[in-house]
């Protein structure tokens, strides 16, 4: 299944001009560590399989759907028979939407979809998956088009409920909601565009149109973690990119990803991925061993 992996970095390899491919894996092998850029959906179809990433290990019985975010590290562990279906595909199909940074971002590492924990939207997006493979494995014309219709209406549909669901702010009423939503989208996105900049709660709250006060409060219910967090998570994500150009130093990768020094690089970095950045490059371009994608709030 892995076809090209250096250290623990598996360059997915897309068919032709796609940028997804998708393939029915009966392979009785465990896959060790690795990670890639493109995202990953795997729904056994027959018998289970074990996505391992950290500590937890997600078990996945037949239809049921782990997605697992760009730049993961994971592992994979099969039953002695069965057959499940991976798909993987750029993060650009998605990334080029409106609000899709964002929600991306938002999402944890890797998410578990069954009819117990999500049984509101489980059978919708299954009856996707099943879509998207009866067009993969078919000869229709614009099947491409219609896959990507379908990788976009699963997302719309696991985003909205994880990460848009009106309920984080189950006090004000519906038009409050949408003016919340709408702004601290807007507040996000900013964030995303500027993170390398020394940007201040102050700032930030103030272009949204909120006291300091008010939108401390409004922002940690909207994603789940305090303004700091989320800069630092942006900085970070935008530092393990970097760290794996060796032709940049430590502090050029800090001074890039917004960070005003090493020590403070360090410092954050550390506290975010359990080792330092120099341990993580070095982990990510030779086994990988003992790195753990920690997902923190």
């Amino acid at each position: 299944m892995i076809e090209i992996l250096n250290g623990i970095k598996e360059t997915i390899q897309y068919e032709d001009v796609s940028k997804l491919r998708m393939y029915h894996n009966i392979d009785y092998e465990d896959y060790p560590q690795h990670w890639h850029v493109g995202i990953e959906v795997i729904m056994p179809i027959n018998n289970w399989y074990e996505v391992i990433v950290g500590h937890d290990c997600h078990h996945l019985d037949e239809d049921e759907i782990i997605f697992i975010n760009s730049g993961v590290i994971h592992s994979l562990k099969a039953p002695p028979t069965g057959e499940r279906i991976i798909l993987q595909f750029d993060l650009s199909l998605l990334y080029n939407l409106k609000e899709f940074d964002t929600t991306l971002f938002m999402l944890p590492p890797a998410l578990k979809l069954t009819k117990d924990t999500h049984p509101d939207i489980y059978r919708q997006i299954l009856s996707q998956m099943k879509s998207i493979i009866t067009e993969y494995d078919g000869e229709n014309a614009l099947k491409e088009a219609a896959i990507y219709s379908s990788l976009i209406q699963i997302y719309v549909t696991l985003c909205r409920k994880e990460v848009y669901d009106q309920e984080k702010f189950s006090n004000a009423n519906t038009s409050k909601q949408h003016e919340y939503i709408e702004k601290l989208l807007q507040t996000c996105d900013y964030i995303n565009k500027n993170f390398s900049e020394n940007l201040t709660l102050d700032d930030v709250a103030e272009k949204a149109g909120f006291s300091k006060f008010h939108f401390t409060r409004l922002f940690k219910q909207f994603t789940n973690m305090t303004f700091h967090n989320y800069l630092n998570q942006r900085r970070i994500m935008k530092a393990e990119t970097l760290l794996m150009d060796t032709n940049l130093s430590i502090l050029e990768v800090a001074l890039n990803s917004g960070f005003n020094s090493t020590s403070t690089f360090n410092r954050i970095f550390k506290n975010a991925k359990n080792c330092s950045p120099n341990e993580f490059r070095k982990q990510r371009l030779n086994n990988g061993m003992d790195v753990y994608d920690e997902y923190y709030t």
